[in-house]
């Protein structure tokens, strides 16, 4: 069993390289006034829609990876971001892009927190929690190369299929990573599902940051 979780470790860096791989990123405001024909207002009102609602279902979807899994939580995660940017390109108008960047912000709030989790886990059952801080800045360095490699490849297509393509395309990382989060082994740990309700559980979340000063900062920072 501490093989196969051990495999984990190289999965999640290929899954976190993957879903970082934004060819948008290179040609944002281009793709959205050009191709959307839509202004820069309604551009930045897009990120700010996005980050409204990664804010709003953080703890939704954190109860998501503790009474399901964190591996449900990745999963599920990958096929929306698949969903999400076919939506999104099917024809530039404004009200799939806001269905489209909800359903990005949905995956977004799946993979937060779920992938350190499973991660760390996976680290302790292997017995490599001791390294964990180099572990953890490689996974970070993996997400920083997948969006360079992004861009790069973002301006390439630009360039041989169109600027529409920069997002169809991204559905390719994401379901390479789809397929790599489903052979993911779930670290063995306590079973929130057994011990209470979903819903419970996530109210119980909530009252303990309402409760958590600290953490309420932290929540506000982020935000």
């Amino acid at each position: 069993m501490d093989k196969k979780i051990g495999t984990n470790i190289w999965k999640l860096y290929a899954m976190n390289l993957l879903s970082s791989m934004h060819f948008l990123g290179a040609v944002l405001v281009p793709f959205y006034t050009q191709w959307g024909g839509i202004d820069f207002f309604k551009t930045m009102f897009l990120q700010f829609w996005y980050m409204m609602w990664v804010l709003i279902l953080e703890v939704p979807t954190g109860t998501v990876a503790d009474y399901w899994g964190r591996k449900m939580s990745l999963v599920a995660a990958c096929a929306i971001s698949v969903v999400a940017v076919m939506i999104y390109a099917i024809t530039p108008i404004f009200f799939l892009f806001l269905i489209g960047e909800f359903l990005l912000a949905l995956s977004e709030s799946l993979l937060s927190g779920a992938r350190e989790a499973i991660l760390y886990d996976s680290l302790q059952v292997v017995g490599e929690d001791c390294d964990s801080k180099k572990i953890f800045g490689r996974f970070a360095s993996f997400a920083r190369a997948g969006s360079v490699i992004g861009a790069l490849l973002g301006s390439a297509i630009v360039v041989v299929f169109g600027i529409r393509w920069t997002m169809s395309l991204m559905a390719v990382p994401y379901l390479f990573s789809f397929l790599i989060g489903m052979t993911l082994s779930e670290p063995p740990g306590k079973a929130a599902k057994a011990r209470t309700g979903y819903w419970r559980l996530m109210f119980g979340g909530i009252k303990y940051i309402v409760s958590h000063k600290i953490l309420r900062t932290l929540i506000l920072d982020m935000a």
